[in-house]
């Protein structure tokens, strides 16, 4: 009698660095799992990360996982996955350490999976917050939200990225200045300013289903929705995403208002000293989960 049990222990499997030749092969694997990503998504991570993909005897794409430097200090560990067989085998661990080792001796922070939080506890890591995926139709329910009393609403550009840097830097006590400066090149950008100095700014790019708005950065909610609301009116009617760590508030009450929802969460750890802020720039929103 035919035998119907097929053993796949002996899977052999081959690690290699990631580089922009692998967009395809990485964009296979995000689509085998239920990710977002499109190729554009995927090419901008690697542009500006490190980090390995593992394949198996044919050459198909079963885990990869990026590292992204953020100055000298400070590294985002982001972009983890595997195909469900070897994910529920811990096989994650395997290039995930990789990018730990490789990025040893800085401060390292993650969005981390439900499943994947007690690991990175064992490794020294600590919760520090949630990160909240509001996702949905964007709608605008009424006129646009006026700007703080004394500041001015407008479009921004490259011109701006000193002080960009800047704010994103108060914001987060990390260096991001490559992936701000090519994210001024490509996408939308609008500022807050009072008397000619930027106290706010937000981004919005193409990403997965739609669009993003990511990261913002302001010194109060009235500045943050003042930010996001022009976005939000240029894409009503289309998929818009927003990575946020508030749930409460007027910015939470402002989303859940323009139709994004809660849609799942992640873990925000951290291994290292407490991020130095200041309290006049906060970051509302995420870039992404795997940039920060």
């Amino acid at each position: 009698m035919l035998d119907r049990r097929l053993s796949m222990d002996t899977t052999r499997l081959t690690a290699r660095e990631i580089g922009l030749g692998d967009v395809a092969l990485l964009h296979e694997l995000t689509v085998s799992v239920g990710w977002p990503h499109r190729r554009r998504d995927l090419a901008f991570l690697i542009e500006h990360g490190r980090g390995y993909v593992g394949c198996d005897e044919i050459g198909r794409a079963i885990g990869a996982a990026l590292w992204v430097p953020m100055g000298p200090d400070h590294a985002q560990l982001g972009m983890s996955l595997t195909v469900p067989r070897f994910e529920a085998r811990r096989g994650w661990r395997w290039l995930w350490d990789r990018n730990r080792d490789e990025a040893a001796g800085r401060t390292l922070m993650c969005n981390a999976m439900w499943n994947r939080v007690p690991v990175y506890e064992d490794e020294g890591f600590r919760r520090v917050g949630k990160v909240h995926q509001f996702q949905g139709r964007a709608a605008m329910p009424g006129p646009l939200p006026a700007p703080p009393a004394g500041e001015e609403l407008r479009l921004g550009g490259l011109a701006d990225l000193a002080d960009i840097r800047r704010l994103d830097r108060a914001a987060l006590d990390c260096d991001r200045s490559a992936i701000l400066a090519a994210a001024l090149e490509r996408w939308d950008l609008r500022v807050i300013a009072r008397k000619g100095t930027i106290t706010g700014f937000a981004i919005c790019r193409p990403f997965g289903r739609g669009h993003v708005i990511g990261p913002i950065v302001a010194g109060d909610d009235a500045g943050a929705i003042a930010l996001a609301a022009p976005f939000v009116a240029e894409h009503a009617g289309d998929f818009l995403r927003v990575d946020s760590a508030r749930t409460a508030g007027e910015f939470a009450a402002f989303l859940a208002g323009c139709g994004l929802r809660v849609a799942g969460e992640a873990e925000q750890m951290r291994l290292g000293p407490d991020a130095r802020t200041d309290p006049a720039a906060i970051s509302y929103a995420l870039m992404s989960q795997a940039l920060g």
